[in-house]
């Protein structure tokens, strides 16, 4: 008898730790905050790619997922100030014209809700080397992938 009700509690914990940890295409997107890392405002942080073409990590997360819809926030936990500006960099010709910030001070914040699905690039105006990317998608893009997975799966033997 000890040994069914011990295997029983095994099974209940294994049971419980799966749903802990729910897969990231069932991850709800419909509210995503982004902050600059600490010290991303020094040129020579290690957050600043060598190679300028590349996406830096001094926001986090440096590539933010959303539903349409959502909601970004933009938060500066950082003591210097910072903005979140849309475009590729300074030269771009539609900086600012899908969303900013404006500067932030340390522990203020903006919001932005995109109503397009698509991939907004951004920079700070104060420190361009700062970059991110926000990956805007239709609410039920990532379950609506998973279910083409299963019915292809339907052998139950995986890939």
């Amino acid at each position: 008898m000890k040994t069914k009700t011990i295997s029983s509690l095994i099974v209940l914990l294994a049971i419980t730790s799966m749903a802990v940890t729910v897969p990231s295409a069932f991850a709800d997107h419909a509210k995503v905050t982004v902050e600059p890392t600490e010290g991303s405002g020094n040129p020579s942080d290690p957050c600043v790619p060598e190679d300028p073409t590349v996406l830096s990590s001094c926001y986090s997360p440096s590539i933010a997922v959303v539903d349409v819809g959502g909601e970004v926030v933009f938060s500066n936990t950082d003591m210097m100030p910072h903005s979140f500006t849309y475009g590729a960099d300074l030269t771009s010709e539609d900086v600012g014209s899908v969303f900013d910030s404006g500067l932030l001070m340390q522990y203020q914040e903006s919001t932005w809700s995109p109503d397009t699905a698509g991939e907004y690039n951004y920079f700070c105006m104060v420190h361009p080397w700062m970059t991110g990317l926000i990956q805007v998608q239709a609410a039920a893009a990532e379950e609506t992938h998973e279910e083409v997975h299963t019915e292809h799966d339907s052998t139950g033997m995986g890939e």
